[in-house]
């Protein structure tokens, strides 16, 4: 890859203002407390941005948001890179499978957008269901988000 190619495929830096990210917090409290009580097996939501900043988290145990954003960026750049190395194309997203949790990791929007979901799940639940569950939270998400930053959802 070139230098001008991954300028190009380098995510977005988050210059919000306190108020946009208010905002951005809102929306995800909102649609977490949502969707975890919709799916009783979600034990983790987090939604950071891809260097590590915690912006929203639900969680049913007692975690340190800043090291679930900080993890998450850090799941979320091994997988990346190895995507680039091994000539996958884009990752789209990561997906760790656990003894007793599946964890699932995705860009919120475009695969240049500095939002990142993360979700923690028992492993009771098929992964193909909690795929798509956690994919479409991810579009609403990324809707409501290119409200206040339109880079989100083009292409």
């Amino acid at each position: 890859m070139t230098h001008s190619q991954e300028k190009a495929s380098a995510p977005h830096v988050v210059r919000a203002s306190p108020e946009d990210l208010d905002a951005l917090r809102a929306i995800c409290t909102s649609q977490f407390a949502q969707y975890m009580s919709d799916l009783s097996n979600s034990l983790v939501l987090s939604m950071s941005t891809s260097d590590g900043r915690q912006l929203a988290i639900q969680s049913r145990a007692t975690l340190k948001a800043d090291r679930v954003g900080a993890l998450v960026s850090s799941l979320l750049a091994v997988a990346e890179t190895s995507c680039r190395e091994f000539g996958a194309g884009r990752c789209l997203q990561t997906i760790v499978v656990a003894e007793h949790q599946q964890i699932l990791v995705l860009r919120v929007g475009n695969a240049r957008s500095p939002f990142v979901l993360a979700g923690a799940y028992d492993n009771k639940i098929l992964l193909g269901s909690i795929y798509r569950l956690q994919n479409d939270l991810g579009l609403a998400l990324a809707q409501a988000f290119g409200q206040r930053f339109p880079f989100i959802v083009e292409p």
